[in-house]
């Protein structure tokens, strides 16, 4: 994947953004001023200019790929993160372990040293891990497991998959009485997707 301007091109069409929405920094956050923002962000999309921004109900959230040693588009995006939580914003920061292993073809063993290299080097420079979220992806062991086995997922069967609601146990329990055969057949070339689910029917 090449991060050009084509690409961002592409992101802007994917997700319908509208570029006439794209907008000056006209307005500030906590603990930052105006000036201060602009110095910091190009430009915002839809503006937040006369609205208060509620600190209570807000997390600022941004992702850090693991790619090799952070350059300085990297360190900038961490610093920027720590302005806004010494500012007194609630402010996450989410490493890209995951994404580094299914999308940059860096082996698991290399993600989980560079998520710890990375995970230290941002407590260094200043974030307070007490009142923000230091986290990877790989801490949510759902998407960890999502990711690992999606190399061996078969396409021909997805949209039978989807069948299998699993969002109640009672409503699990309906699906598979009602397709056993089925079930067995997706068993044998799909056996990791139901296998928890499975258990808990027990």
């Amino acid at each position: 994947m090449k991060f050009d301007e084509e690409y961002y091109k592409e992101v802007i069409k994917k997700y319908n953004y509208n570029p006439l929405l794209f907008n000056k920094i006209d307005f500030q956050l906590p603990g930052i001023s105006k000036n201060e923002m602009q110095l910091m962000w190009l430009c915002s999309y839809h503006s937040l200019k006369n609205k208060k921004v509620n600190c209570e109900n807000t997390l600022f959230t941004t992702g850090i790929g693991l790619s090799g040693v952070p350059h300085m588009g990297t360190i900038s995006q961490i610093i920027r993160a720590i302005k806004l939580q010494r500012g007194g914003n609630k402010v996450q920061i989410v490493l890209g372990d995951i994404d580094a292993y299914t999308g940059r073809h860096i082996s698991w063993t290399q993600t989980q040293h560079l998520k710890e290299k990375y995970r230290n080097f941002i407590l260094k420079l200043g974030f307070n891990f007490q009142t923000g979220i230091l986290r990877a992806q790989s801490d949510k062991s759902v998407f960890l497991t999502q990711a690992k086995i999606a190399g061996y997922f078969k396409d021909e069967i997805a949209d039978e998959i989807s069948d299998f609601d699993c969002s109640t146990k009672k409503k699990t329990k309906s699906t598979i009485k009602r397709n056993r055969e089925k079930l067995q057949e997706l068993l044998a070339n799909y056996p990791s997707y139901f296998l928890d689910r499975l258990q808990k029917l027990r």
